[in-house]
C-alpha cells in the first residue's frame, strides 16, 4: 500500500482533482456567441459567456480558477490556474502579445488571454454556427478574402470576412495560409492606404493572438509526447 503521507498535498489530491473535474466537464456547456465587434459586425465570445458556461459546474465541484500576469524567460504570459479544494491545482500560461504598446493594447491583450486561457483550461468550447452550417450543407463557410474586381465587394467587407476567416481558422497552417492568401495580403494594404489603420490593427491583433494560441497548444502537445515516450521507455 502506498505511503500518501508522505506525499506532497498536491499529488495526494491529484486523483481527487481529476474525479472532481471528470464530472465537471459533464455539465460544462458551449459558450455563445455574445458579443458584436463594433468594428466588423461579426459575432464573437465574450469572457463574460465563457463563464457563464463554466462557472456552476465548477463551484459545485469544487474548482475555482485563478488569472493573473508572469513573466517567463522575460515574456509576459497570462497565467490560468486551475485549482480544486483537494489541494491540487493545474497551470496555462498563454503569451502576451500586445497589437500596441499601451494600456489599451496591454487590455485587449489580457481580455483575449483570460478568454482562451479559462476555455483552454477547463475545456469550453465556444458555439460554432458557421461551422454547424457547413456541417450540414457539406460546404466550408470560410471566406477567402477575394478581391472586389471579382465579386464587387467592398473594403469594409473583405475585412470582416478576412477577420472571421483568421478567427475561425482551425490550424496554425490554416491561419496562415489566410492571413498570408494573395487577395487577403491585398486586403491588408489597401486598408492601410485607405487610412483604415484600426481596422487593420484589429485583424493583426487576432492574427498574433490566434498565433500564440496555437504555438502553445503545439508545444504542449510535443511535451506530452516527449513525457509519454519517456515514461513508456
Amino acid at each position: 500500500m502506498a505511503d500518501t503521507k508522505s506525499q506532497p498535498k498536491e499529488e495526494h489530491g491529484k486523483p481527487a482533482f481529476l474525479l472532481a473535474f471528470a464530472t465537471a466537464q459533464a455539465s460544462i456547456e458551449g459558450a455563445e456567441k455574445d458579443g458584436k465587434n463594433k468594428h466588423f459586425g461579426n459575432e464573437y465570445t465574450t469572457l463574460k459567456s465563457c463563464w457563464e458556461a463554466c462557472r456552476a459546474a465548477l463551484t459545485e465541484n469544487g474548482f475555482s480558477v485563478i488569472q493573473g500576469g508572469k513573466k517567463i524567460d522575460e515574456q509576459w504570459t497570462l497565467e490560468t490556474k486551475l485549482c480544486h479544494s483537494s489541494g491540487h491545482e493545474e497551470v496555462y500560461h498563454l503569451p502576451l502579445l500586445l497589437g500596441k504598446n499601451d494600456m489599451q493594447g496591454l487590455g485587449s491583450a489580457v481580455t483575449y488571454a483570460r478568454r482562451y486561457g479559462l476555455c483552454a483550461i477547463v475545456g469550453v468550447a465556444p458555439e460554432d454556427d458557421d461551422g454547424e452550417a457547413a456541417a450540414k450543407t457539406g460546404v466550408a463557410k470560410i471566406p477567402q478574402g477575394i478581391s472586389p474586381e471579382r465579386d464587387g465587394r467592398d473594403l469594409h467587407q473583405q475585412a470582416i470576412d478576412l477577420y472571421r476567416a483568421l478567427e475561425n481558422a482551425p490550424s496554425m497552417q490554416e491561419l496562415d495560409r489566410l492571413y498570408n492568401h494573395g487577395p487577403n495580403k491585398k486586403v491588408m494594404v489597401k486598408l492601410t492606404k485607405e487610412g483604415e489603420t484600426e481596422k487593420k490593427q484589429k485583424i493583426e491583433d487576432l492574427f498574433n493572438t490566434r498565433s500564440a494560441v496555437f504555438q502553445q497548444s503545439i508545444d504542449q502537445a510535443s511535451a506530452d509526447v516527449a513525457n509519454l515516450n519517456a515514461t513508456v521507455n
